[in-house]
């Protein structure tokens, strides 16, 4: 038979540092949590926002691809390129990205143009990022050849 000494008290249960100490690290555990989940959802956000970027880059150098010499040249020097045709607003971050075109002429070659389209964006996180496709057309290259064999 276990027995008590007068006014001393049985030892059952939890002390206050033992559960401060506790609620701590439960603490601890849940900030943790929360800020790795938020990293997780703004490079996920990175991740889809580049591939569809990406996807609409190589739309626009396809559909200018498609365009004779002619029309390549009058282009203007810079603009900006609404992608609307190719793509629903919500493809495209629903007004978040901007793509802009500019044109020049490739030094010591007359008959070649570089074209540079740089698609700029904000993520969620409110960071600024940009992403760039460079292509060169030469009048009667590979795709003047074949736009002109396909009209005539």
């Amino acid at each position: 038979m276990n027995v008590m000494k007068q006014g001393a008290r049985p030892r059952s249960g939890f002390s206050l540092i033992e559960v401060v100490a506790a609620t701590a690290i439960l603490a601890f555990g849940l900030c943790t949590a929360v800020i790795t989940l938020q990293i997780g959802f703004r490079d996920l956000d990175t991740a889809k926002t580049s591939t569809v970027v990406s996807q609409a880059l190589q739309s626009e150098a396809e559909r200018l691809r498609m365009l004779n010499w002619t029309s390549i040249v009058a282009l203007p020097a810079s603009e900006t390129v609404d992608l609307t045709t190719s793509f629903t607003s919500e493809a495209i971050m629903g007004g978040r990205l901007t793509v802009t075109r500019t044109l020049a002429d490739v030094t010591g070659y007359d008959n070649m143009k570089e074209i540079v389209l740089r698609a700029t964006w904000t993520a969620i996180d409110g960071k600024s990022h940009t992403r760039s496709l460079f292509m060169r057309y030469a009048k009667g290259g590979l795709y003047d050849y074949y736009y002109s064999a396909a009209t005539s």
